[in-house]
């Protein structure tokens, strides 16, 4: 099974963060501490990168955050951290890291890269723990979907679903 199969709901950083870290009230896009972090800790675990070398990452930031002075000094100590030998090692990691920089428009968006960070060190951990029943679970409801879309499509094709009962 190839990896996009194992993680079909992840997406590059590069692409994600397009919309930024922040929603309009200034705290963290929710799915970037829902969904795209499950997936992006899930892609963690399949590309082999520690997880505590991300949460070293998100603890780095969370420190420039408090020492920047502006947002040019935030996004300085980021191409800092992104830069470092340790997080070029894991592609993924390097990869996220530089995709944030245009995005760091306030020195809070460093702290919110951090929780986007651990969010993902988080879930990767349950999925760790809950991974066989976590892929069974996401089987057993892509064929109730499939019953269901097949039964939608039946009924709106001017035909009744098929009930069931006696044979004849």
């Amino acid at each position: 099974m190839n990896r996009r199969a194992l993680n079909p709901d992840f997406r590059s950083p590069r692409d994600y963060l397009k919309e930024g870290l922040s929603g309009p009230d200034g705290s963290l896009r929710p799915e970037l501490g829902g969904a795209l972090a499950a997936a992006l800790g899930r892609e963690f675990l399949l590309v082999g990168i520690p997880l505590d070398l991300v949460e070293r990452a998100a603890q780095e930031l969370e420190v420039s955050q408090r020492l920047a002075k502006s947002t040019q000094e935030s996004r300085a100590k980021l191409q800092e951290i992104a830069v470092r030998q340790t997080y070029q090692q894991h592609p993924l990691l390097a990869q996220l890291l530089g995709a944030a920089l245009p995005f760091i428009k306030r020195q809070e968006e460093l702290g919110l890269l951090a929780r986007h960070l651990r969010r993902a060190v988080m879930l990767a951990q349950f999925e760790r723990v809950l991974g066989p029943a976590t892929l069974l679970e996401r089987q057993r409801s892509e064929r109730q979907s499939a019953v269901r879309k097949s039964r939608k499509s039946e009924t709106h094709e001017g035909r009744s679903p098929r009930k069931p009962g006696p044979s004849r």
